[in-house]
């Protein structure tokens, strides 16, 4: 390619505007020494090839000239020509030599460009406008997704097709741009439409992983990143994207968005999985039918099956009453409900994590230990004595897993009855959010397993999280304490992430 940019046709082959002048710095230059400050890769690849080959000549003159004969001799360039229905990006792949994989997005770089008719100057302030910002390294990163992982301009490829097409069918990426949406394009969309769509897109989506919390989108999605939730990317852009919203209007979207995922990861075993089917379901009703926050949380609120349904209030209670643990919920899901508890406290119902308040220095802490027995006494017609201790050391001594069968059948005596139907409940009691609160790690291990008076002290003397505070208020602590917390700390629940019921009968 030739530019006017390039007097008497000095180069032969001009690259794009991001290595252009690299490339020029370099050949311009007689020694790197004189090369100016610039971007692009060609540089660093010029410098790194410089010291290879000063390290491999060491001075000697005859292996310079070897050097020097093997190139001019024995490098060769090779020009392809192609017919109009031939695919040069699929060739290109299948000749590339890199040693990894041609990626997609790079696949649709080259076609895009490739595709525009337009002068030399246009195409490059096209790329300049629309397409130099895909060219740092953020856009190289890899992400994980689930066990694998992904260059994120590939995973921006899948979620863009996702929004766009309304599906979760898109593999191979590339295809799926060429032959559904480049044909559902209108005659005068061509590649500078494309390139302008992609860029638009593609500023929301970084704002959506990049989590600011000065970003209107960026806040919200901060919960999905502390769970690694990518599968609701395509909906958000959809939403960001092609809807007009009032900033007060996508604040309630992203509040129902919350609720439903957090009570589906709370309750079901199914947590967000499928996300990827059923939000790209979910984008297609409402691009068919129109698109309101009555008709989301109605599609929300209308679902039935395991995999999609939204929890109700009763389901909420059941997990929070310790049925999480028996699901095998997370544990950092309930983390992150007091978590959100504590900031609701402070009088804020936003997630705004505060310099003084990061999430992930803190741990999930039981107030009644899971081991109790070993500290915590029961008080029985003798006294307070420790669990073992209502027990015959027959019984003991006869029945080896004596303390996991919880029988009142060795009781050293009858009047302890009551006591050991009081450990029963505390046992039930032990996973119910009632129980629990969060801690910075330092404090958690210090804690461990003392009894009551021992940690109230602690709490007092090293934490300043309202939560703690309001424990200490309790001058004891068993299952009275632990069952009226609980109902306060399902109200707060429901009050930030309220059910389809109340968003129906709520939205204004």
């Amino acid at each position: 390619m030739l530019s006017k940019d390039y007097a008497g046709e000095q180069y032969k082959l001009i690259p794009t505007d991001f290595d252009r002048f690299s490339l020029k710095s370099v050949v311009e230059s007689s020694t790197s020494n004189n090369l100016i400050e610039t971007k692009g890769r060609i540089r660093p690849a010029f410098e790194y090839f410089s010291r290879k080959i000063e390290r491999y000549s060491d001075g000697d003159r005859s292996k310079l000239l070897s050097l020097f004969h093997s190139v001019l001799n024995d490098f060769g360039l090779v020009q392809i020509l192609i017919d109009s229905d031939d695919e040069p990006e699929m060739i290109f792949e299948s000749l590339n030599g890199r040693g990894k994989s041609l990626l997609q997005f790079d696949l649709l770089r080259n076609n895009l460009f490739l595709r525009t008719r337009i002068s030399e100057q246009d195409r490059d302030s096209l790329y300049r406008d629309y397409w130099s910002h895909f060219e740092t390294d953020y856009w190289e990163k890899e992400v994980k997704l689930g066990r694998r992982k992904i260059i994120i301009s590939e995973l921006f490829f899948q979620h863009f097709l996702m929004s766009k097409l309304s599906t979760d069918s898109v593999a191979p990426l590339f295809k799926a741009y060429q032959r559904q949406y480049r044909k559902n394009l209108d005659h005068d969309q061509g590649s500078d439409y494309e390139l302008s769509e992609l860029c638009r897109y593609s500023k929301v989506y970084k704002e959506i992983t990049e989590c600011d919390a000065s970003s209107p989108i960026g806040e919200p999605m901060r919960f999905y990143k502390l769970f690694d939730i990518t599968s609701l990317h395509p909906f958000v852009l959809y939403i960001k994207n092609e809807i007009n919203l009032q900033d007060s209007e996508s604040e309630y979207v992203f509040r129902v968005l919350e609720a439903y995922t957090l009570r589906r990861m709370l309750c079901t075993t199914q947590g967000h999985k499928n996300y990827n089917k059923f939000f790209s379901e979910v984008i297609r009703k409402l691009k068919r039918d129109g698109f309101s926050i009555e008709r989301l949380v109605s599609i929300l609120k209308e679902q039935s099956s395991n995999t999609s349904r939204w929890p109700s209030d009763h389901e909420v209670k059941t997990a929070l009453h310790g049925h999480w643990s028996e699901i095998n919920v997370n544990r950092n899901v309930v983390r992150y409900i007091l978590y959100r508890i504590e900031l609701y406290k402070r009088g804020s119902n936003r997630f705004v994590e505060k310099d003084e308040l990061p999430f992930n220095q803190f741990t999930l802490e039981h107030i009644l230990p899971e081991k109790w027995k070993t500290n915590w006494v029961l008080n029985t017609p003798d006294g307070p004595l420790r669990y073992e201790d209502m027990f015959s050391e027959e019984y003991k001594e006869n029945t080896p897993l004596w303390d996991l069968f919880s029988s009142n059948e060795g009781l050293e005596k009858e009047s302890y009855l009551e006591a050991f139907e009081l450990a029963q409940e505390r046992d039930g009691l032990k996973q119910c959010l009632g129980n629990l609160t969060v801690l910075t790690g330092k404090l958690n291990s210090s804690l461990s397993n003392s009894a009551y008076e021992e940690k109230r002290e602690s709490l007092f003397s090293n934490s300043t999280l309202f939560l703690s505070k309001e424990i200490y208020k309790k001058s004891t602590w068993d299952v009275h304490e632990i069952r009226n917390r609980e109902e306060e700390l399902y109200g707060v629940f429901c009050d930030l992430w309220p059910g389809a019921s109340w968003f129906a009968e709520n939205i204004t």
